[in-house]
């Protein structure tokens, strides 16, 4: 699979069960490569559709954090050197524990003891007790700020656990079937499927999975697509087996 072409090929021969026989026998690199760049597209459409409960989630947290009085915070940490961070609206949040910048020299300054923010001429500061009720405009900023500096993180191990996580199921699934297909019988058969040309069928039908990783973000029933998905591997193993069995009679 070297380009967009020929991956798009591939995604129409997917879902065509009688395909599989072709599909199954392309080498395991070229299904590996479908089966993530399949899962990385399905995850990136997961993630812009989760963007509204994630604007949602982060009102709601702004809402309900409003109602308390004071919040306790007691944050340990140690820096080399201060760590600035740039927002869109050109203010700048320090972050310095060995206390080399002033709080006139930024717009929100992080120290190991308190916490100072910067408004016309005048830098407040908090020690360890921010009050929302007075502040409640500098808690939004900063719980936006914290939200999009995790984003990237949870991202990554997220997407990360989800490749893992299906390429592990479908290599499992996929030994289940071997099993069970190329049991020893009395009976002569037909060249028997390999364990890797089992895998790769499991591995070009991961599109199903794909939708079952969008639909978690619409509905509560995505789960469904597993065994949708584990009756179209069947299927599509069952094809290959058909026409090795009709090769036979033929020879």
């Amino acid at each position: 699979m070297s380009s967009i072409k020929d991956y798009l090929e591939n995604l129409i021969k997917s879902i065509n069960p009688t395909k599989y026989s072709f599909l199954s026998e392309q080498i395991p690199k070229n299904a590996i490569k479908f089966f993530i760049f399949t899962l990385t597209f399905a995850i990136l459409i997961s993630n812009i559709l989760f963007i509204p409960n994630l604007i949602r989630f982060n009102d709601e947290m702004i809402s309900s954090i409003s109602e308390f009085d004071e919040l306790k915070l007691n944050v340990e940490f140690k820096t080399s050197n201060p760590i600035n961070i740039n927002l869109i609206n050109g203010q700048t949040i320090t972050i310095d524990s060995k206390n080399n910048v002033s709080k006139d020299e930024t717009n929100y300054l992080i120290t190991e003891n308190k916490y100072y923010y910067n408004q016309g001429k005048n830098a407040n500061y908090h020690d360890k007790i921010l009050n929302l009720k007075n502040n409640e405009n500098a808690v939004k900023k900063l719980l936006i700020i914290f939200t999009l500096l995790i984003l990237p993180t949870i991202a990554i191990i997220y997407y990360t656990f989800r490749i893992v996580l299906f390429f592990i199921l479908i290599a499992i699934i996929s030994l289940i079937i071997n099993m069970s297909f190329n049991r020893p019988t009395k009976k002569k058969s037909n060249k028997k499927l390999k364990y890797i040309e089992i895998l790769n069928c499991g591995l070009y039908s991961s599109p199903i999975l794909g939708i079952k990783i969008i639909l978690e973000n619409i509905t509560r029933f995505s789960s469904i697509m597993y065994p949708i998905w584990i009756s179209f591997f069947m299927i599509c193993i069952i094809s290959i087996k058909f026409k090795l069995e009709s090769k036979k009679q033929k020879n």
